[in-house]
Parts: C-alpha cells; structure tokens; sequence
C-alpha cells in the first residue's frame, strides 16, 4: 500500500495500521524506534524520500508546522532546533 494512500484515505487497512502502530498520531508524526516491527521499521525507512517528494495544500485539517518545508528545503523543525526542543 503506497504511503500516500496511508495518509490520505481511510479503509480496514489504514485502521488496522493505525491501531497497531499509530495511536492517535498519523504516520508522518511517527519516529523510528528500534523495538519497532519489520513492518513499521520498512514504512519509517521510506517515510522520509515520500516526503521529500510530496507537498501538501492546507485545508481544514491539521498542519505539519515543525515538520513541512515552508521555506526551501528545511523544516523548522531542523533549522530552529532549540526553539523546536523548548516547544516540545
């Protein structure tokens, strides 16, 4: 199942993974960890070069404010770590 699928629908699968491994998170805010299955483990490898190559148009829904590049090709998240770090 493609990661954009993932993200963008919903069906038995998505709801399955996502009571699995996601909780209340969606997949783009999950980090690896190494007690991860093989599963969740191949899906954080690719997670990264998916999202590298998508963009995401705000609607009503939630924003990826630390995560998504807003200004060239860094996050916030990595180009103000200190300020991300007292935040979170």
């Amino acid at each position: 199942m493609p990661l954009k699928q993932m993200v963008n629908e919903g069906g038995i699968r998505q709801q399955l993974i996502k009571n699995m491994y996601l909780g209340t998170k969606i997949i783009i805010q999950v980090e690896k960890k190494s007690a991860d299955s093989h599963f969740l483990s191949g899906l954080m490898k690719v997670k990264s070069d998916f999202l590298s190559c998508v963009t995401f148009k705000i609607q009503n829904g939630e924003v990826r404010f630390w995560e998504d590049k807003w200004m060239g090709s860094t996050s916030f998240r990595e180009k103000y770590i200190n300020l991300f770090n007292l935040v979170f």
